[in-house]
């Protein structure tokens, strides 16, 4: 069964849980923008899809420390 957290699907990626936040309206999954919110870390990461291309990075602030998500994750 699919989770969802807020209406934002639960994702599993290796033995990691993540929030996926789509930042798009549009339905097209291959051209895409995500915030993956990591559920036991709280860090962000962008992830981008274009075509058969997809991109992954952790979102830094102005000195380098990874943005923590500060809303309730469960």
């Amino acid at each position: 069964p699919t989770e969802y957290v807020d209406g934002n699907r639960v994702v599993h990626i290796g033995d990691r849980e993540f929030i996926r936040v789509k930042l798009n309206e549009d339905d097209d999954y291959l051209d895409s923008a995500h915030i993956f919110i990591d559920i036991e870390t709280s860090v962000q990461y962008l992830y981008v899809v274009n075509y058969n291309r997809a991109a992954m990075t952790v979102i830094v602030d102005a000195d380098g420390k990874p943005i923590l998500y500060e809303g309730e994750l469960k």
